[in-house]
């Protein structure tokens, strides 16, 4: 484990870049579908279900755009009320597009996400 140790008397400055987040991105990608202006969202970490996540975005209708490093742009001037069985399979936050879809579409086709290697978590 590593460990700092601070002595007093001296001032501390620096700086620190704090990494994005999975799970914080992941319902900014669904939300950024809620309207048909561009939404650009930084500070994305490369991570699978963030690819698949703008993959099933992409599919469903929206432009997915990387204009810089972690850095996503998302226009959803319109989708399908139809998200792939085999796109949703792989993760859990697919359940975002529901609302996503109904709140935008007034209807939507969602299969039963995967992506759960934890163990058993129903969606109720």
């Amino acid at each position: 484990m590593d460990v700092f140790k601070i002595e007093g008397g001296f001032p501390l400055n620096g700086t620190v870049k704090v990494s994005g987040s999975k799970n914080a991105a992941l319902p900014m990608f669904a939300a950024a579908a809620l309207t048909d202006e561009p939404v650009t969202i930084k500070n994305v970490p490369e991570l699978s279900d963030l690819k698949f996540m703008a993959q099933i975005l992409a599919h469903l209708g929206a432009t997915v755009e990387y204009p810089e490093a972690e850095t996503i742009r998302i226009t959803a001037t319109k989708l399908a009320t139809k998200a792939p069985y085999d796109m949703v399979r792989k993760m859990r936050a697919s359940t975002y597009f529901m609302g996503v879809l109904l709140g935008r579409m007034g209807e939507c086709q969602v299969s039963m996400p995967g992506g759960c290697a934890i163990g058993s978590r129903p969606i109720d």
